[in-house]
C-alpha cells in the first residue's frame, strides 16, 4: 500500500510536467502550421477568432492530460461507480424518505 502512497504525490509532479510537454507540443505545432508564434493575447495583434481557437484547442488538450494523469497515478479505477446516487423518479413508486 506505500507504493500507492508514493504514485499518488508523484500526480503533481508528473502533472506539471505533462502540462508543459503538451503546451510546448502545442507550440510547436502552432507554428509549424502558420509560421507565427502561438496568440498571447489580443496586444500583439492576433485576431480574436485565432486567440480563441487557440484558447480552447489548448485549454481541452491540458484538461485531457490532467484527467489521464489523475487516472493513472490517483487509482481511479479502484473508484466503484455502483456508489453514486441515483435521482429518485417523481413516479411514486419509491417512497418519499424522511
Amino acid at each position: 500500500m506505500k507504493w500507492r502512497r508514493l504514485l499518488g504525490r508523484a500526480a503533481g509532479p508528473v502533472g506539471l510536467t505533462a502540462a508543459w510537454g503538451v503546451r510546448k507540443g502545442l507550440s510547436a505545432a502552432y507554428r509549424k502550421r502558420t509560421g507565427r508564434m502561438p496568440p498571447r493575447g489580443l496586444a500583439d495583434g492576433t485576431p480574436m477568432r485565432h486567440a480563441l481557437l487557440w484558447s480552447v484547442v489548448s485549454a481541452a488538450a491540458l484538461a485531457l492530460v490532467e484527467v489521464l494523469v489523475q487516472r493513472i497515478f490517483r487509482g481511479a479505477d479502484d473508484v466503484k461507480t455502483d456508489d453514486v446516487p441515483t435521482k429518485r423518479s417523481d413516479s411514486g413508486t419509491n417512497p418519499p424518505t424522511a
